[in-house]
């Protein structure tokens, strides 16, 4: 994990039936007790939803709080849909990802690219799968299981994962408390904002950049040049030039975007990449 986010409150958004073991309540309170045994500046709130529509007002209102100054970890604790298509909240009712990720991505705006999510539902791993090179980053850092996981297993590493954090605010050792204990099913995925955009960038350029790609893409405009009967129909040779010139600008066009440097000006040191570093990343990918 890169350098810690700044964070100033953890909310523990847990959204299961009532028959069940609220897990979420449990490690809020744990949480709590370390903060007080190490006397952190940091301010923890158990927001419980019985029904989507209170998980949403849960979420707005954290993105409130936000603009408001506060700097939150979110960490949802709930089920994870079996076609691992987002989250069943108490109700029963779902949440896409896709929906979750819109109301992140106003709290991570809020935060100013701050925003560490964690995941304690099955599959939670799979919402970094929604984040695209092209929109504003959802969050700073994003934790989640990659498969089924059960309750004990929630409450015993992400005790380990916050006790550590708590203490020595080392994101590198609280991910190897996390991850100390294997779990009955895959383990936890952790990347970064800019591991996201590093990686899907690269993947981008490979694909749709490369010497035949950029061929193919000539010939297209070549050939749509054609047909409208423009008098300026430059060579295929100067289009493939012409495309491979916009690579620069395009990248720092969503990069700027992504990590919201025109809203965030100290957010380009915070976020430092080249293209020359996505071009590196890129030799190495298969």
């Amino acid at each position: 994990m890169p350098q810690i986010c700044h964070f100033s409150k953890i909310y523990v958004l847990e959204s299961l039936p009532q028959n069940e073991r609220h897990t979420g309540k449990l490690l809020w309170e744990d949480i709590d007790n370390v903060i007080c045994y190490h006397n952190r500046p940091v301010k923890t709130e158990l927001m419980q939803a019985m029904s989507r529509s209170d998980f949403l007002g849960c979420l707005a209102r954290i993105q409130m709080a936000a603009e408001g100054g506060e700097y939150p970890i979110l960490h949802i604790e709930c089920h994870g849909a079996d076609d691992q298509s987002g989250l069943i909240l108490a109700d029963g009712l779902s949440l896409t990802w896709a929906e979750l990720k819109s109301f992140l991505t106003r709290i991570n705006v809020a935060t100013r690219c701050n925003l560490l999510v964690v995941m304690a539902a099955c599959y939670g791993g799979n919402l970094g799968h929604l984040i695209v090179p092209t929109e504003k980053a959802p969050f700073w850092g994003f934790i989640g299981p990659t498969g089924e996981i059960y309750p004990n297993e929630l409450l015993s590493t992400f005790n380990a994962f916050y006790g550590e954090l708590l203490a020595s605010l080392d994101g590198d050792i609280s991910l190897e408390a996390l991850s100390a204990k294997p779990l009955s099913s895959g383990g936890y995925y952790f990347a970064s904002a800019l591991h996201f955009f590093t990686v899907a960038y690269a993947g981008y350029l490979k694909e749709f950049c490369s010497e035949l790609a950029l061929d193919q893409r000539a010939g297209r405009i070549s050939r749509e040049l054609r047909k409208t009967g423009s008098q300026n129909r430059p060579g295929k040779g100067a289009l493939r030039r012409w495309l491979k010139q916009t690579e620069a600008q395009s990248f720092y066009t969503y990069h700027r975007e992504f990590f919201m440097l025109d809203l965030f000006p100290e957010n380009a040191s915070r976020f430092a990449l080249s293209l020359h570093d996505i071009n590196e990343l890129k030799k190495t990918l298969k």
